[in-house]
């Protein structure tokens, strides 16, 4: 049996999300080798390109960065902050233009992706499992220690603390 703790867990899910092949292919794979004629392209006139979604995630990525950081929350206890409003407002643009322009958003969801990546694998495990700076809306539970405990024929997410009860979806609300 082998355990995995939740900062494992989630430099798995990051790695196998972006880079790495599982199930479905990772989005580095997917995107790799497109052209930007064929990254603008819509299966119909509702519906969105792999650029303007390659955008999507890099514009999330970077507003989860930067609240995670503590530079530009995206709440303030349970309410939106304006630059939340900001993000969704200035998410889903169109996306066109040259090889060039494609290949630079390329870049910059690597590097966002990477540099999501590197502030994961910085942190301890307490500091990964606190709120973002400015969002503390939910009480600090530095009493929990979650990990996940696999077995070949079982796969179990178990939380020790000293108050159980208090503990619903792995938030402590």
């Amino acid at each position: 049996m082998s355990t995995l703790t939740a900062k494992d867990l989630l430099l798995n899910h990051l790695e196998y999300t972006f880079q790495k092949e599982a199930w479905q292919p990772a989005l580095a794979m997917t995107v790799q080798g497109l052209t930007a004629a064929q990254a603008s392209w819509k299966p119909g006139a509702d519906r969105h390109s792999i650029w303007q979604i390659v955008r999507h995630v890099t514009h999330w990525k970077r507003a989860t960065l930067e609240a995670w950081q503590g530079t530009r929350p995206l709440f303030r206890g349970r309410e939106v902050t304006a630059r939340f409003e900001e993000i969704m407002r200035t998410d889903w643009q169109d996306a066109s233009g040259t090889d060039t322009d494609w290949q630079a958003d390329v870049r910059a969801l690597e590097e966002v992706s990477q540099a999501i990546r590197e502030r994961a694998q910085a942190l301890d495990l307490e500091s990964l499992l606190q709120p973002f700076p400015g969002e503390e809306w939910v009480r600090r539970c530095s009493a929990w220690r979650h990990t996940i405990s696999t077995t070949p024929d079982r796969f179990d997410i178990t939380a020790h603390s000293k108050a159980p009860d208090r503990f619903t979806t792995g938030w402590c609300c």
